[in-house]
């Protein structure tokens, strides 16, 4: 993540599942009304922490987490305050300290400009916001194989970003505009990988302006849905670094360093624009075995992808 992905987005929502706090991130000004017993919402971005964090105005604390362990009666007032041993997942949602001063404190603010966000070497993080609000939350285990500190997900493109960062292997597809060829085959193979460390990633060298027609007709074909609505078109961003680029019918960036190891080539390979279903699965079984992953195509397969597919289309209300 950096900074200026975050700077000027809004921060429209608090609340928290268990012993987890859930913060929803805009890229619209929204007002929304989010009851205290409410665990799902839908953003533009979430935001989900379970290490230690706290949000505070300037020089006051507004809440912490240890507020989560901390019970109160109807009148607000504080009956036990619980270890992190406690037993915080079993309190009745309202009940704690967190409840009290998100909704009864912070909620009426909503929603904050977020002026800027960062991240440190070490995973800390630290979103500046409007009226002297600022969320910060710092890992503090020293076991190398510790569980999940906190995870960023991009709703929209359906990125995650977690710390401690995942062991994940990236694959590119990479094509002139990322509007055709190189989408299809990314769904063909989300659908054929087996192996969850291994992410499908389709790039243009170019952004193109929309999607192709031939891109529409097969996700309205193959899924039912409607891909104009769900997928975006990227170009490849220069600055990120992969396991495996699969470079199709272009030349690479005259930057190669972005990549830590080149598999295939197609350069030779000319799309005709009406390539069938089973010539872009031999395709990416060609590639599943080049990077020496597990592969599947099953009615499994494609009933897991089509339910992913309609979850962001009814997020999208499209």
């Amino acid at each position: 993540m950096k900074n200026k992905d975050m700077k000027n987005k809004y921060l429209v929502a608090v609340s928290r599942f268990h012993n987890m706090v859930l913060l929803g991130i805009s890229n619209q000004p929204l007002s929304i009304w989010i009851p205290e017993d409410e665990k799902r919402w839908h953003m533009d971005y979430e935001f989900h922490i379970s290490c230690i964090w706290r949000i505070r105005q300037k020089d006051t604390i507004i809440a912490g987490y240890q507020d989560i362990y901390t019970e109160i009666d109807e009148d607000g007032r504080i009956v036990e305050e619980e270890t992190e041993s406690g037993t915080a997942e079993g309190n009745a949602r309202g009940r704690t300290l967190f409840e009290k001063n998100i909704f009864g404190k912070m909620s009426s603010d909503w929603p904050l400009k977020i002026l800027g966000f960062y991240e440190s070497e070490v995973g800390d993080i630290r979103i500046e916001m409007e009226k002297g609000y600022c969320f910060e939350a710092f890992p503090t285990s020293s076991v190398e194989e510790r569980l999940e500190e906190w995870r960023f997900i991009d709703v929209i493109c359906k990125r995650h970003y977690v710390w401690p960062k995942e062991k994940q292997r990236r694959l590119l597809l990479l094509d002139k505009d990322n509007t055709d060829f190189s989408q299809l085959l990314e769904m063909i193979l989300q659908e054929m990988i087996q192996e969850e460390d291994i992410m499908v990633i389709s790039a243009g060298i170019c952004q193109g302006e929309k999607l192709s027609k031939r891109v529409l007709e097969s996700g309205r074909c193959w899924y039912g849905v409607d891909l104009e609505g769900v997928n975006r078109i990227h170009r490849v961003n220069m600055e990120e670094a992969y396991d495996y680029v699969v470079p199709i019918g272009v030349p690479l960036p005259e930057n190669k360093g972005i990549f830590l190891e080149e598999i295939l080539n197609y350069q030779k390979y000319v799309t005709t624009g009406d390539e069938s279903r089973k010539e872009l699965e031999n395709m990416g079984k060609e590639i599943c075995e080049a990077i020496g992953c597990d592969y599947e195509i099953s009615d499994k397969c494609r009933e897991k992808r089509e339910k992913e597919l309609k979850k962001y289309k009814d997020l999208l209300g499209i």
